[in-house]
């Protein structure tokens, strides 16, 4: 009888080990699955950013060009467009500075909570004899 109740110790001892080691594993993947869900939604975003900026500079700085492109809705100097992955593209004319031959545009993209996921901002040269643009981000 003796022997017995010392082998049922030890198997409720290893079963408490097996399950906390599983809970702690299950901690982990959970963990594992949202990190890998921010990076997919953030690669998302700075794609879906960075072809709004190209396209942008290739209109010649038009908002209005780039949203038609774009197939993203107009209305007052803002567009916005579906980006995937439950995010929202924002552009917005940001225009010109005096002495600058160049139009810019911000581009932000933000989750349903309203958060900005990734931003950057196009600009794009169309003073007389420019033809080209640049493109910065952060």
């Amino acid at each position: 009888m003796r022997r017995s109740g010392l082998f049922l110790i030890e198997l409720v001892i290893v079963i408490l080990f097996f399950a906390v080691s599983c809970t702690i594993c299950v901690r982990i993947f959970a963990a594992a699955k949202l990190f890998s869900d921010r990076a997919r939604r953030l690669d998302t975003a700075v794609a879906a950013a960075q072809n709004a900026a190209e396209l942008y500079k290739n209109s010649g700085g038009s908002l209005a060009q780039t949203a038609g492109l774009l197939g993203a809705e107009l209305s007052g100097g803002t567009a916005t467009l579906d980006a995937g992955d439950g995010l929202t593209l924002v552009m917005a004319d940001a225009g010109t500075a005096d002495d600058n031959p160049a139009t810019y545009c911000e581009i932000k993209v933000i989750d349903p909570e309203g958060e900005t996921v990734f931003g950057i901002t196009a600009a794009a040269l169309t003073g007389a004899g420019y033809s080209s643009a640049t493109v910065g981000g952060s």
